[in-house]
């Protein structure tokens, strides 16, 4: 997945593209902000970059892991704010289910499917612009549990 915006422009992709229950993979965001754009990171008070990923029965989510952010003075509000301004790289593991029941739904599955959005708000040094996302989507090929 490949999509940019006047914001933002992010590359998304999945570490793995072929499941069997009890896989966890890794999908991976690489973000880069618009020139002068910033984005929120955790710990701001505004809408904070992040994974929504939609309701899938067959998946154990993980947290999104963020890497270290900078301190945003918006001179304005006299307010210092955590944001991410360079290129940077969001991460968002999911486990695919193991239990009887999880097994019984991937047998004679081909693919497994993920969708979600990449959520944000972003900003340049006058104007915050309204919170918006960007959809996903992975086809995961399901491979059969392999049992001795």
């Amino acid at each position: 997945l490949t999509a940019a915006n006047q914001h933002i422009a992010v590359r998304a992709a999945v570490s793995d593209a072929q499941v069997a229950p009890g896989s966890r993979v890794t999908l991976a965001f690489d973000i880069t902000p618009g020139r002068r754009m910033h984005v929120y990171a955790p710990g701001a008070d505004y809408q904070v970059i992040g994974v929504a990923l939609d309701p899938q029965p067959l998946l154990v989510e993980h947290d999104t892991v963020y890497p270290p952010s900078e301190i945003y003075h918006f001179v304005p509000l006299d307010e210092r704010v955590p944001v991410y301004m360079q290129p940077f790289r969001l991460t968002r593991d999911v486990t695919i289910a193991a239990t009887k029941e999880a097994q019984q739904a991937l047998r004679g599955m081909e693919t497994l499917t993920l969708t979600g959005k990449l959520e944000y708000q972003a900003c340049d040094d006058k104007i915050c612009f309204r919170p918006n996302a960007i959809p996903f989507k992975f086809e995961l090929k399901v491979k059969p549990l392999d049992r001795p």
